[in-house]
């Protein structure tokens, strides 16, 4: 028994030092994996027949049950990561606004008003949409509104959005519609709520959501749909689909145009961002890099004064991830495996 336990290390041992060649070694783990389980049932068989310590057998069954809900739970996340990675797009590059380094501010008086301008623009958009390999882009504009449940300020964000913004997205609608060609036709004051919406600003057990309005600052807008992302993906500034509270783009325009006026103390600012996130949808995936770096280096010439805007490839993201997970896999798994040998040993030892 000892022997068939050394050459099962050995074998282990021998699949780590070629564990570049992912899938063979996958295949690998998994059958030693699978011999190291039924040598443990041998053990538990031939030494449980013998009236072993009840106590100690207990012990070794909860050190082999252990190890092998570690090594799951590791799985399991990076399983959720590649599917979180493969939610927000592997035919997007995805190019986002943000605020840049502060160097320096004009504030004369405490009742100046400051101008900050960054990000996207429909200038940018026009010209990327004339890329090469560029089918279709959906725009995002965070409004940067006030969104209180009685008196207390929420995390939830005003987002006007396209059209296309669920087919591109991964979410789906739970109750309600999507928007129509006519609510974006007509400026319509509806907006569509994720399911984090709902549960932070209606009471539970609450079945009438739809129809029923929200209030925002000044504006009044009648709740239309009810969607959920179940894989919670997170957009760079501006967050989850189920934290947003989505009205169409055109009625964000007409309402808000580019601006957010706020107040600190006694000074006023403004912030002006035309667009804050781009998902841009490629024709063909083989040419994805070379377009992100056409874009790339599109953004940098235009926006050169300040670096105001990101870019993330999901695509890119998700053969770096599966990559690292095939690694994982093989190592962890073999970890497991010579645990499942040792533990055995280990029963063989105290017997």
């Amino acid at each position: 028994m000892a022997e068939t336990y050394l050459q099962l290390v050995n074998d282990v041992r021998a699949a780590c030092a070629n564990y570049q060649n992912h899938a063979r070694q996958a295949r690998v783990y998994r059958d030693l994996l699978a011999a190291a389980r039924r040598q443990r049932d041998l053990v538990y068989d031939r030494y449980l027949k013998r009236e072993a310590s009840v106590d100690r057998i207990d012990k070794v069954q909860t050190y082999y049950i252990d190890t092998e809900v570690r090594y799951a739970t590791e799985i399991n996340l990076l399983n959720k990561a590649l599917a979180q990675i493969e939610a927000m797009g592997i035919d997007k590059i995805i190019v986002f606004s943000q605020r840049p380094p502060i160097n320096s501010r004009s504030e004369s008086s405490d009742n100046a008003s400051v101008m900050e301008r960054f990000g996207l623009t429909d200038r940018d958009a026009t010209h990327i949409s004339r890329m090469d390999n560029v089918e279709e882009i959906t725009a995002l504009f965070d409004a940067r509104k006030k969104v209180l449940k009685g008196l207390q300020r929420t995390d939830l964000k005003l987002i006007g959005c396209d059209y296309r913004f669920l087919e591109d997205s991964s979410a789906k609608l739970e109750k309600g519609r999507w928007f129509s060609p006519a609510d974006f036709k007509n400026n319509a004051n509806v907006c569509v709520i994720g399911k984090n919406v709902k549960r932070k600003l209606f009471a539970l057990g609450n079945t009438n959501v739809v129809g029923s309005t929200i209030r925002i600052e000044d504006e009044v807008y009648k709740i239309v749909g009810i969607l959920n992302n179940e894989y919670g993906t997170q957009y760079p500034e501006i967050g989850g689909q189920n934290d947003m509270i989505l009205i169409p783009m055109s009625t964000a325009k007409a309402k808000f145009k580019d601006y957010t006026f706020y107040r600190e103390g006694r000074q006023y600012k403004i912030t002006r961002v035309e667009y804050d996130l781009f998902l841009i949808r490629v024709a063909d995936t083989q040419y994805i890099d070379n377009t992100a770096k056409r874009v790339s280096s599109y953004l940098e010439k235009l926006h050169s004064d300040t670096k105001d805007w990101g870019m993330v490839v999901p695509f890119e993201l998700l053969k770096q991830r599966e990559q690292t997970q095939n690694i994982f896999t093989i190592v962890m798994g073999s970890i497991a495996s010579i645990s499942l040998v040792v533990g055995g040993i280990g029963i063989m030892n105290i017997m």
